[in-house]
């Protein structure tokens, strides 16, 4: 029964392969926020994050199998 839980939900736009803004990514216009900013960097730093949080979950949840494995 998840498909009745989910049936409502709509699914994010997958981004394009010509690197052009889409789907729900966020949209950073440079000429509306502060001078000092530094985007490029900003993105590099929110990219890193993902991939950080991403590796995080997989690696918790390949412990959390192994511990359901071995220690029951």
């Amino acid at each position: 029964m998840p498909w009745i839980l989910l049936s409502g939900v709509k699914r994010a736009k997958p981004r394009p392969k010509d690197g052009t803004p889409g789907g729900s990514r966020m949209h950073i216009d440079p000429k509306e926020g502060h001078p000092d900013m530094d985007y490029a960097e900003h993105m590099a730093t929110y990219k890193m994050f993902c991939k950080f949080t991403l590796w995080s979950v997989i690696i918790i949840a390949v412990i959390m199998a192994l511990m359901a494995y071995f220690l029951t």
